[in-house]
Formats: C-alpha cells, sequence, structure tokens
C-alpha cells in the first residue's frame, strides 16, 4: 500500500499534500447512535481503545500496558495491533466463531473477550437489539427467484438524519429467512460516520474553499472512509496557513455544522488529525484536535 501511495505527488511545483483524518470516527459515532455512557466517556478520556481490549486478551490492567506503550515497548505495540483486529471485528458485527478463526483463538477465549466488551459497553448491546427489533417489525414479503425459501425485506431508520437502511434476508443455515446479524449491526454505524458525517463536513470544507477563493490553491483530491486528501499550492508562506484554517473551520466545527444540517447535538467529542508530506507515503504529524 505504501509503494501505491507514493504515486501521489502534488500537481504544483511547490506543493504540499495534507491529509485530514477523523480519529476513532466509527466509534465515536457508535457511541453516540447508541447513548452508551462508558463508551462517550472513553472517548472524552482519550482512552486508547485498542490498549484497553490488549487488557481483556492479556489480563493486564490498561494502566500498565499503556505506561509500556507510550515508552516505546516493542511487545506492548505488538500486542496493541493484535487487540485492534477482534475490536474491529466485533463492532462490525462478527460472532465468536468467526473472531476465534479470524485471530486464532480457542472459542472459549472469543467468548470472553466478548463478554468482556459488552460488560463495559452495555447500551451498545441493547441498542443493536433496538435495530434488529424495528427491522423484524417493519419486515414485509418480497417477489423471489429463490424458489425454496420465502425472502422478506425490511428497513431500520436512524431517528437522527432519517436515513433509512434497507436490508434483505438470506436463507441460514437451516434454509431459513434471516437478517444478516453483521449489517444489522454495522451499516447503521458505517453510515452515520462516513455516509452523513464525513460528506457534510467535506460539502462545508468546498463551501468555505470557494468562499475564501481558495479552490485553485487547495484542491480537494480523495477521500477513503474518514480520510481527506488535500493538494495545497506552496507558492506562498500563506496558502497553508489558509489550508488549516479551512481544516479548523470545518472539521473543527463538526458539531455545528451537523447541529444545523440535521438538527443533532453529537455529545461526543469528534476529534481529527493534520499530517502534510511530499507523498501520500512520507506524511509527517502536525497534531490531533
Amino acid at each position: 500500500m505504501s509503494d501505491i501511495r507514493k504515486c501521489f505527488t502534488s500537481r504544483f511545483k511547490q506543493g504540499k499534500l495534507v491529509e485530514v483524518d477523523f480519529s476513532q470516527l466509527e466509534v465515536a459515532a457508535l457511541a453516540f447512535l447508541s447513548n452508551d455512557s462508558t463508551m462517550k466517556n472513553d472517548i472524552r478520556d482519550k482512552l486508547d481503545m485498542h490498549l484497553v481490549s490488549a487488557s481483556w486478551v492479556t489480563g493486564t490492567d490498561y494502566a500498565t500496558l499503556k505506561h509500556h506503550y507510550d515508552n516505546g515497548d516493542p511487545t506492548t505495540t505488538k500486542l496493541r495491533k493484535e487487540a485492534k483486529r477482534p475490536r474491529f471485528e466485533l463492532q462490525y458485527g462478527a460472532g465468536a466463531a468467526t473472531i476465534a478463526k479470524n485471530n486464532k483463538w480457542p472459542l472459549s477465549k472469543a467468548k470472553d473477550y466478548i463478554a468482556r466488551y459488552f460488560a463495559r459497553y452495555p447500551e451498545v448491546k441493547a441498542w443493536q437489539e433496538r435495530v434488529a427489533e424495528e427491522v423484524e417489525r417493519n419486515k414485509k414479503p418480497k417477489a423471489s427467484w429463490v424458489m425454496r425459501v420465502e425472502e422478506y425485506i425490511s428497513y431500520y431508520r436512524c431517528p437522527h438524519t432519517q436515513r433509512r437502511y434497507v436490508f434483505s434476508t438470506y436463507p441460514n443455515k437451516r434454509g431459513e429467512p434471516s437478517f444478516s446479524p453483521t449489517q444489522l449491526k454495522n451499516y447503521p454505524v458505517q453510515g452515520f460516520a462516513t455516509g452523513d458525517l464525513v460528506p457534510t463536513i467535506l460539502g462545508s470544507l468546498v463551501h468555505y474553499l470557494y468562499n475564501n477563493n481558495l479552490q485553485d490553491r487547495v484542491l480537494l483530491v480523495n477521500t477513503v472512509h474518514d480520510s481527506v486528501l488535500l493538494d495545497v499550492d506552496m507558492y506562498n508562506d500563506s496558502t497553508i496557513n489558509d489550508c488549516f484554517k479551512a481544516i479548523h473551520a470545518t472539521f473543527g466545527r463538526a458539531h455545528d455544522i451537523m447541529q444545523g444540517m440535521f438538527g443533532i447535538d453529537i455529545d461526543v467529542p469528534i476529534r481529527y488529525s493534520i499530517s502534510t508530506g511530499d507523498n501520500w507515503a512520507d506524511m509527517s504529524s502536525i497534531g490531533e484536535w
């Protein structure tokens, strides 16, 4: 991937690439949608979620792992990296068998991990169950080419943005129509984060660039999930500062912008980081806000 990213360079003779990356946006989205108080507090307290997961896996307390990680301990760094995968898998709807298989764990360890996750974040589980219940209530039969099982179609409506997520049943192991648990748990979170919030902030960024006559010097090049790539003409010292102002005026006002667009109060921090470089592979961090 890094070799491919090296191909992305500025079109300007004195240009730089600037990347803006929302930090743990889907975790923030899940905390907001589920209204889980502990997850909200973890985000507010800037807990390293992957070290929290590593503490469940290893049995070592969070404070000890955080101390070792901050001091560059390679073993703890590896543990943190390994703890990322099961947390994302669980958030995206994977079950114990899938988590055990993907991480080469015994099934008992995967079940224990899931139990610890939902013990810490019980409102997440309750919200996921409410989504599944609403989809079940709204289901209707649909015409099907598959004659061996009757298919259904249904939806979940996000109460904050009114976006509807449509789901279809699939034959389960017993050949019965069933909605995908992975889709039910994952789609509303990703939809709110990268389907509602990110495009709304991008639209505000484009408006800012045009309203401040920056559209020829600060170019929106690419987006990848919750990351945005800009190409900035550095022909004078003020341009990069103008670019940073544009970012802070939009990404830094995500709460106000979402309030104005949808009338919702996102009561968790929406953080973002900025990095710059001569190509997309070799970027240096400017900081996090």
